[in-house]
């Protein structure tokens, strides 16, 4: 069973009310990045990642080395091609530019592809309360 995650931080990019088509894809690509409120984060998913990559490993796993999608720089990245549940004033908002600077909490799942690869995946992204009322990443 797929142990959930769940990560707080400020949205620096977001594709969730119009996704992206990549290409002549009919699917949609939901595509997240947050800024996470605890720079722990970053080894706390490091480690869920390589634990859950030790699980899937099989005599046939691919023996070449493929670069994770889950992190770019700063930010952690979720992505999907299944529509994620916005919560609360998330819901009333008609443009991906108004999410960037909200401070949410994203619940996903990490994914391995077969090509050995790791993503995270996200279902739901809610509000989160701000532990640092009034900060502004942006600004």
């Amino acid at each position: 069973m797929k142990q959930p995650i769940r990560i707080r931080g400020w949205i620096s990019t977001a594709n969730l009310i119009n996704p992206r088509k990549l290409f002549t894809d009919e699917l949609p690509r939901y595509y997240l990045a947050i800024q996470p409120e605890d720079p722990i984060v970053f080894d706390e998913i490091q480690e869920q990642v390589d634990q859950t990559k030790r699980e899937a490993e099989t005599p046939y796993s691919p023996t070449e080395i493929i670069a994770d999608k889950i992190f770019d720089g700063c930010t952690v990245i979720f992505q999907t091609t299944i529509e994620p549940r916005l919560e609360g004033e998330l819901m009333d908002k008609s443009y991906d530019d108004e999410l960037v600077g909200k401070f949410v909490q994203v619940v996903g799942h990490i994914h391995i592809l077969e090509a050995g690869n790791a993503m995270l995946s996200m279902h739901i992204v809610e509000p989160a309360f701000n532990s640092l009322d009034g900060f502004d990443p942006t600004a």
